[in-house]
Order: structure tokens, then C-alpha cells, then sequence
């Protein structure tokens, strides 16, 4: 189903939703209140989640392992709905796209994303001239699953901003 303007979401949330009863007698999982004391510029702060800033405890871990558990739980009846809302999402992105380009020092830089690629790539193409200011633009051969270009090699752009280089792609 998809969601219009006139589509309550709570309907929509309730529809095919059946969550367990016995979800609803888990307990909340409750992070422990432990206060500690901070002074900073003669400021006191008393902090009683600080024992979260250990990743590695197992006492959050198992905290973060019980918070999850809990989420299933309670979640379990909505497994087709956050298919579908998913699936909703993202037949509404274009997968494959580029951002504005911009001019600077010689190339154009852009972002492009792929379709099936988690992340974009930063990217960057050789203006035509000293008088050439049209964008470079998405060709429908690219589009379509290809990526061309090499890695670039140099590891400066206009000497403001310090990137690696596999972080930047040429495009010719």
C-alpha cells in the first residue's frame, strides 16, 4: 500500500499488525544510573550515564544485546510493513545520481552514487577550457551500471582541502 497525503499513518502502521501478546510482558531494558562528577571551568557536571563511553564493557554491551532483543520482540509483528515502507523509500530515490558540480581550480567536482553501491564517490573532471562552464552531465551509458574513470593520484585539491586518493576518481 502505498502512503498518500490522505493516508493516516497510524492506520497504515495498525493494518496487518499483530504484534504478541507476550511481547507486551518483556521487560524494558534499563541502562544502570551510575553518577559521576565532572569539573570543567569550574562547571559541575554529574554525568550518570559516563560508563557508556566503554564500547568494549560488557556490561553495555549486553545493555545494547537486551535493547535489541527487546526491539524484536516488540517489533516482530511489523516484518511486512518495514518491508513494505522500505521498499516505498526507496523506489522514491534515484539510486544512481549526481550531485551539483562545482568549479574549482580546473575540474569540476561532483559526487556520484550507484545503484547497488552503499556510498558515493567523490569525483572530479577536467574542464574543457578557461571559458567552460557546462556542467558535466550524467550519460545515459553511465547511468546505466558503469562507472568509468581511474583513480586519481594526486592527494591535494586546490590546496584547501587534504583528501586520500582513493577517495577521488578522475573522469575522462
Amino acid at each position: 500500500m502505498l502512503m498518500t497525503d490522505e493516508t493516516n499513518l497510524t492506520t497504515v502502521l495498525l493494518q496487518g499488525a499483530d504484534k504478541p501478546s507476550a511481547s507486551r510482558d518483556l521487560p524494558v531494558p534499563q541502562a544502570k544510573l551510575e553518577p559521576h562528577r565532572r569539573t570543567a571551568y569550574g562547571d559541575t557536571f554529574i554525568d550518570p550515564y559516563e560508563w557508556m563511553r566503554d564500547k568494549d564493557s560488557p556490561e553495555l554491551q549486553r545493555l545494547v544485546r537486551e535493547e535489541n532483543d527487546y526491539y524484536q520482540a516488540r517489533t516482530a509483528g511489523f516484518d511486512g510493513l518495514k518491508h513494505k515502507l522500505f521498499e516505498e523509500l526507496k523506489s522514491r530515490v534515484d539510486e544512481t545520481d549526481m550531485s551539483v558540480p562545482t568549479r574549482m581550480d580546473g575540474y569540476w567536482y561532483f559526487v556520484r552514487t550507484q545503484e547497488g553501491l552503499q556510498y558515493g564517490v567523490q569525483c572530479r573532471l577536467p574542464i574543457a577550457g578557461p571559458d567552460d562552464w557546462d556542467p558535466p552531465q550524467i550519460k545515459a551509458s553511465d547511468a546505466a551500471g558503469s562507472m568509468p574513470g581511474s583513480r586519481s593520484s594526486s592527494t591535494r585539491i586546490s590546496n584547501r582541502k587534504a583528501m586520500t586518493s582513493s577517495a577521488w576518481a578522475d573522469w575522462t
